[in-house]
């Protein structure tokens, strides 16, 4: 079936279109799901880091 030329642009700027907002949909969903993380990591990372002391970090014990 041959697509007539008037809708040859028309089909291009709807495929750009779908694929821009499929892009939007997984950007969004990596930010959310980094965003999740952090929040959940966050009290064990600062746990850790309320039970070290400065001298050991440096090594001085």
């Amino acid at each position: 079936m041959k697509i007539p030329k008037f809708f040859q642009p028309v089909l291009g700027v709807l495929t750009a279109l779908i694929l821009f907002f499929i892009g939007m949909l997984v950007l969004s969903t990596v930010f959310v799901a980094a965003v999740e993380a952090f929040d959940y990591a966050k009290d064990f990372t600062l746990d850790i880091l309320d039970s070290i002391t400065i001298p050991e970090w440096f090594y001085l014990y």
